[in-house]
């Protein structure tokens, strides 16, 4: 989630006033993450894959000193925007992560509304109250040090504040693959859409229990052979809906992702 700009607001008019983008990241029962940004980052998908995966280093080690592994499902929660989370190169995203065995499964899904008010809204709102105390705050390392000392996570949660200075380009990491994905977000011409999706192997659809559901496979694909590692979409209007909006897709073969 990216909340509005952390800026110092006592200081005079006149004065020079920094300007910030805060990027939190809850993971529950392990981490609070959040990482302070330059005004002139842009907030797409690649920052959000960037975050995530930044995340999921951190959960790696945090679970590793307590003699855990990291889980086969991964859910993922963010809000229903297009810019950041709701694209195809986030779903190009989840693909990869279970694509190259880092997930058995990856699901996500979006409220209708355009801003989710969760827990991390909260949270964003101490920060923001934290901050507006401070007379003067320069440079990101000063905000990230306030933050460091002030802010005190919940449930047990381990506080994490970083400044991050850049993204890969992950948009650009998957063009190889030269595939499209369209009707993930709405817009003026296809206002619903759905708002969960889960992306697993064609070797695990079996425990899903879909009777009655046989997958479909594009026309893109349709001379590609069939493998068990092939990698299919499931889609649901909403996370809470008992049953698919549509059959499950291929929509990544495992030959079009070995070349």
């Amino acid at each position: 989630k990216t909340p509005r700009q952390l800026t110092n607001n006592k200081a005079g008019a006149s004065a020079w006033r920094p300007t910030l983008h805060c990027v939190g990241c809850i993971v529950e029962g392990v981490l609070e993450l959040y990482c302070i940004l330059d005004e002139d980052m842009h907030k797409d998908s690649n920052q959000n894959c960037e975050v995530i995966s930044h995340a999921l280093g951190l959960v790696q080690q945090e679970l590793a000193l307590r003699g855990l592994t990291m889980p086969e499902v991964l859910a993922l929660s963010y809000d229903n925007t297009a810019r950041e989370g709701k694209n195809q190169h986030v779903a190009k995203y989840m693909m990869w992560l279970v694509s190259t065995g880092k997930f058995r499964s990856v699901q996500d899904g979006a409220c209708v509304k355009g801003h989710t008010h969760n827990s991390l809204d909260q949270r964003f709102s101490i920060i923001a109250t934290l901050l507006s105390r401070e007379t003067t705050l320069e440079t990101p390392e000063q905000f990230i040090q306030k933050i460091r000392q002030h802010l005190h996570p919940c449930r047990g949660r381990k506080l994490v504040v970083q400044y991050l200075k850049a993204t890969h380009n992950w948009q650009q990491f998957f063009l190889p693959w030269e595939i499209s994905i369209s009707g993930i977000a709405a817009g003026p011409y296809q206002p619903d859409v759905c708002h969960s999706k889960r992306f697993l192997l064609r070797q695990d659809l079996c425990d899903m229990e879909l009777p009655g559901w046989q997958s479909e496979k594009p026309d893109v694909f349709a001379t590609e052979p069939e493998h068990a590692q092939d990698l299919i979409m499931c889609v649901k209007q909403f996370w809470h809906s008992t049953s698919l909006s549509q059959p499950p897709l291929v929509v990544l073969p495992h030959s079009v992702a070995c070349r």
